[in-house]
């Protein structure tokens, strides 16, 4: 009888420490671990999480991070800054895994994810639009009289915290029901990144620019053609297209060049 015990014993040892064995020796790279969230300013906000190298690793992991599931980038540093903007969401879920370099038989960890969320209520903004000019750029909205826009600030999209955003202070427009801002600066060629702050919240977005229609503008015709002439654009732009809509006996017509 003890003998037996002991047998059964022996095999019990044997099995128990093959499993262990087998969930010591993974083929996936550790995950990030810890990941936290802080906002930089109402455009910036930084995610960072930590890592451990395994000691028998013996290469290089990037970090490859998303935003809702769409791949942005990738880094070797435990951080990155991203630019998420309220005109699409007030929540984000932002995942990272460990991706292997050169590493023999070892695949990518799974996803950490963490949720960040507006650090301020979204105020809506209603009919928003931006028309260019050389030195400036003329910002308008329809306003709520129930919540006011107090100002913008704004600032190139993808710079630094440290670049130091520029305040434009709204105006009533007398010609009409719309609010507007003037924001100095050519914005031609930047995608410009604005925050609107009201008494209960902020909202982020980028500007929608568009270019104002000359002032003078004549149709003529000319046998069964009617023929457009303008004065040029204000702005000069490297490529342009004109959408002419049109109507013939009430039947919608389209003309672009």
């Amino acid at each position: 009888m003890e003998f037996g015990d002991t047998m059964f014993g022996a095999v019990t040892f044997v099995a128990l420490f093959f499993t262990m064995s087998c969930q010591t020796h993974s083929d996936h790279l550790p995950p990030p671990a810890n990941l936290s969230s802080e906002w930089m300013d109402n455009l910036k906000v930084k995610v960072s999480w930590s890592w451990t190298k395994p000691k028998d690793l013996d290469c290089h992991v990037l970090f490859d991070w998303k935003v809702n599931g769409q791949t942005r980038a990738q880094t070797i540093d435990t951080h990155f800054l991203d630019e998420p903007l309220t005109e699409s969401s007030d929540k984000w879920i932002y995942s990272v895994r460990t991706v292997p370099i050169s590493c023999m038989n070892m695949k990518s960890s799974v996803e950490a994810e963490i949720v960040v969320e507006a650090p301020k209520p979204i105020a809506k903004m209603t009919d928003f639009k931006c028309y260019l000019s050389i030195s400036h750029m003329d910002c308008s909205w329809t306003q709520d009289p129930n919540l006011s826009v107090l100002y913008l600030s704004y600032r190139e999209c993808g710079q630094t915290v440290s670049e130091q955003s520029k305040k434009c202070v709204p105006q009533t427009n007398l010609k009409g029901p719309r609010t507007v801002c003037r924001l100095e600066g050519n914005f031609l060629q930047k995608d410009l990144c604005i925050v609107a702050f009201t008494q209960n919240g902020t909202s982020t977005f980028k500007a929608p620019k568009a270019l104002r229609l000359p002032k003078k503008m004549k149709i003529s015709e000319e046998g069964t053609n009617l023929v457009l002439m303008s004065m040029p654009l204000e702005v000069e732009i490297s490529s342009s297209f004109y959408n002419i809509c049109y109507s013939v006996c009430d039947k919608p017509r389209a003309s672009t060049f």
